[in-house]
């Protein structure tokens, strides 16, 4: 099945036509984890996300199906976002030049794709 994965790479404005797509595989990735992963919420997540400056999607599909993407866009130090990190972070990771790219990753059990759903940070 992995010879048929295809991923893409697109900006938010690219992106706009995607977002029910998006909500169904965050949907998917959710579905054992509670009432908070609700459509409504994720809607209002990427209407929040996708304006910010520097936001880009990578799309996972099989055929034509989309199993999986991970969205990210540059975080500053300060951001708050930082807050919910637990784990030791390598050096550099909140400063380096200021910004840092945040990576919400999903995937659904469409396909299985081999991908976790999952949250990481890059330096950039």
């Amino acid at each position: 099945m992995l010879e048929n994965l295809r991923l893409r790479h697109q900006t938010a404005a690219e992106a706009e036509g995607l977002v029910d797509q998006l909500v169904d595989v965050y949907l998917d990735a959710h579905a054992d984890d509670g009432p908070r992963y609700t459509a409504k919420r994720y809607e209002q997540q990427l209407a929040a996300h996708m304006p910010r400056e520097g936001w880009e999607l990578v799309t996972a599909r099989v055929d034509e199906d989309l199993v999986g993407y991970v969205y990210g866009f540059p975080l500053g130090s300060d951001t708050r976002w930082w807050d919910g990190i637990r784990e030791p972070m390598p050096d550099g990771t909140k400063t380096g030049n200021g910004l840092t790219r945040s990576a919400n990753c999903w995937c659904g059990d469409r396909g299985n794709a081999g991908v976790s759903p999952g949250r990481s940070t890059t330096g950039s």
